[in-house]
C-alpha cells in the first residue's frame, strides 16, 4: 500500500453546491505529495457524482450509509495513508501553501502539530480581499514569527479550527484519538482538544492559510434522533481522556477551577442570586483557588468581588 506524507480527509453530505470548488482548492497545493480522502455521507443529491469526475488519482472516494460528521470524518482516519492529518469540510477552502506551511512548521519545530489562522466570510470572493485581520495577522507574523501553544493556552478552547491544523497519524493512533459518534455541534473542539493535550506542544503560523466559509446551509450535516452532547459532556470526556492517559494533571486543575469561576459568574449574570450563593459555598475551594492563580487579572479580580458578595447575596 503506498503511502503519502499527507492525507486530506473531507466529510461531504449533499455538497454538490460547493465541493468542487473544495476539491479544487486542495488540488492546487504548491505541496503535492497528499491523498484527499471524501467521505461521501449518505448524500442524496450529486455529490459523489461530482467527486468521481475527477481523473486524478490522488483522489479517494468513499460512500457510506448517513451517519454523521463525525463518523465521516472517524472513517476518513481509518482509511487514511498519510503521515500526518488534515481535515477540510466539503463548503471551505485551502490557500496554496496550506499544507506546505504546515508540514514545515511540524518538521522544522519537531512536533506533532501544527496550525495556522483562517479567514471566514460569506462568499469566497473575499478570500482575495485585505482587511484589518490579514493585516493584523501579516505583522504578527513579520514581528513575531511562528506561535507557540502550550495545553495552558487552551483553559477555555484551542483558539484554532478544526480546518485549520496538521496532526501526526501516529499521534491520533497512539491515543486512538476519534471524533465523538452521535454528536453534531462541537465534535471539532473535543477531537482538538483531545490531540492537542496529548501533542503538548502547537506551532502555528499567525497568517491564514485557511478559508471558512459561512453560509445557510454550513452546518448541513443531518443527524436525527440524536440528543446532542452540551458542552460540559464533552468537557468530562476530554478530562477523562487526560486523566486515563496521564496527561498534565494540574492542567487539568486548573481547567477544573475555571469551569467553576465561569458556572458561577453565569448564575450570577442571570440574577440567581440565591443559586449562585450556593455555588460559592459548595465550591468555595476551587473559587479561591482560582482568584489566586486564574489567567487574566480581570477574571482573579472579579472572582474576589463575586466570592466577597457571595455571603451577602442569601
Amino acid at each position: 500500500m503506498q503511502e503519502v506524507k499527507v492525507s486530506v480527509i473531507m466529510p461531504a453530505y449533499n455538497s454538490e453546491v460547493y465541493i468542487r470548488e473544495s476539491i479544487d482548492s486542495v488540488l492546487a497545493q504548491s505541496f503535492t505529495d497528499f491523498e484527499l480522502i471524501v467521505v461521501d455521507d449518505g448524500s442524496t443529491d450529486t455529490t459523489a457524482a461530482i467527486v468521481e469526475s475527477y481523473a486524478d488519482n490522488r483522489i479517494r472516494l468513499i460512500r457510506q450509509p448517513n451517519r454523521g460528521v463525525s463518523v465521516a470524518r472517524n472513517t476518513g482516519i481509518e482509511a487514511a495513508r498519510g503521515g500526518f492529518i488534515t481535515f477540510l469540510d466539503s463548503d471551505d477552502l485551502y490557500y496554496p501553501d496550506f499544507l506546505k506551511t504546515l508540514y514545515h512548521l511540524i518538521r522544522s519545530n519537531k512536533t506533532e502539530m501544527s496550525f495556522s489562522s483562517f479567514s471566514e466570510s460569506f462568499h469566497v470572493e473575499d478570500m482575495k480581499k485585505t482587511d484589518l485581520r490579514k493585516i493584523r495577522h501579516y505583522l504578527k507574523d513579520k514581528l513575531l514569527g511562528t506561535r507557540v501553544l502550550t495545553s495552558d493556552s487552551q483553559i477555555d478552547g484551542l483558539p484554532v479550527h478544526i480546518n485549520s491544523v496538521m496532526i501526526s497519524k501516529k499521534l491520533i493512533d497512539r491515543y486512538h484519538i476519534r471524533f465523538l459518534p452521535n454528536v453534531r455541534m462541537f465534535e471539532d473542539g473535543n477531537f482538538l482538544f483531545k490531540a492537542f493535550i496529548a501533542a503538548r506542544k502547537i506551532c502555528g503560523s499567525y497568517l491564514s492559510f485557511e478559508h471558512y466559509r459561512r453560509h445557510p446551509d454550513s452546518a448541513s450535516f443531518k443527524l436525527n434522533g440524536v440528543k446532542e452532547a452540551t458542552p460540559v459532556d464533552l468537557r468530562e470526556n476530554e478530562l477523562e481522556f487526560a486523566r486515563r492517559h496521564g496527561l498534565n494533571g494540574e492542567f487539568i486543575r486548573r481547567v477544573r477551577r475555571y469551569d467553576t469561576f465561569k458556572t458561577f459568574k453565569s448564575l450570577y449574570k442571570q440574577k440567581k442570586r440565591k443559586e449562585a450563593a450556593q455555588y460559592a459555598k459548595e465550591h468555595e475551594t476551587a473559587l479561591a483557588q482560582f482568584a489566586a492563580t486564574g489567567e487574566r487579572l480581570n477574571d482573579r479580580f472579579f472572582c474576589r468581588l463575586l466570592l466577597f458578595l457571595a455571603p451577602r447575596m442569601q
